[in-house]
């Protein structure tokens, strides 16, 4: 499974990489910082959602348990302790929709600054003075 999964993510990743770089073969891009940005940020972020739904597909298929926080009391040395438990109420496919997409989401946000900052820096850099 982790294999596959692997297999597929790096597919992904590759397959769209080469497929933006044929689209934006006629653009400039040593002058175009965001189409420069955008090719390796898509294939990526992409090929990490994959990934994820790869290896995570049985919370789509089966769902996630869900459970509640249950009190309980008991007495010690003639205390009250109150304690918890998590009980068991059923499974979401809805939930393991929405936890697979807000960690897409999360992974995408999160792909930005190391792939858009650091050639920004650079080109202010780079025009600020002559090598």
């Amino acid at each position: 499974k982790l294999f596959v999964s692997y297999v597929a993510a790096v597919s992904a990743s590759c397959g769209i990489g080469f497929g933006l770089r044929q689209v934006t073969k006629n653009y400039n891009l040593a002058h175009n910082i965001f189409l420069r940005g955008f090719i390796p940020y898509t294939a990526i972020t992409l090929a990490s959602c994959f990934n994820l739904y790869f290896i995570r597909w049985n919370e789509v298929t089966e769902g996630i348990t869900l459970r509640i926080k249950s009190p309980i009391t008991r007495i010690q040395n003639g205390r009250d302790i109150q304690e918890y438990e998590w009980k068991e109420v059923g499974k979401s496919k809805r939930a393991g929709n929405v936890a697979l997409a807000k960690c897409c989401i999360a992974r995408m946000v999160w792909s930005i600054p190391p792939l858009f900052f650091p050639p920004a820096i650079m080109r202010a850099v780079f025009l600020r003075r002559a090598w």
